[in-house]
């Protein structure tokens, strides 16, 4: 879920990102122009290339709702990243039927 929606965002797809997340990112999402999105991707590929997870830990389930770290590199340094092109981010998810989404990545 969290490689996709960071896939999401690497080539601006909207459309898919809205379809896997939940919670408040949905709404922001669902209140986001499309056109504006893409830019903004397309600016943050050119500032730092495309990003991909490198690690989930500190994975926690309550019931329905989960919670976890995740580390995503970089292909070059931009602002906000370590000197090993990460940055850190903090994780929300909640299982809707059998499908787990993301509600939040921060």
């Amino acid at each position: 879920m969290t490689n996709r929606a960071i896939e999401d965002y690497n080539t601006g797809n909207l459309p898919d990102l809205v379809d896997i997340s939940c919670g408040q990112l949905r709404s922001e999402l669902d209140n986001t122009d499309a056109d504006a999105f893409a830019a903004g991707a397309r600016s943050d590929l050119d500032a730092r290339g495309r990003g991909r997870v490198t690690g989930v830990s500190d994975v926690t389930v309550l019931q329905t709702f989960a919670s976890a770290a995740v580390g995503v590199r970089y292909e070059r340094h931009a602002a906000g990243l370590n000197d090993n092109n990460e940055a850190l981010f903090s994780a929300v998810y909640e299982k809707i039927g059998d499908i787990w989404r993301i509600c939040g990545l921060s």
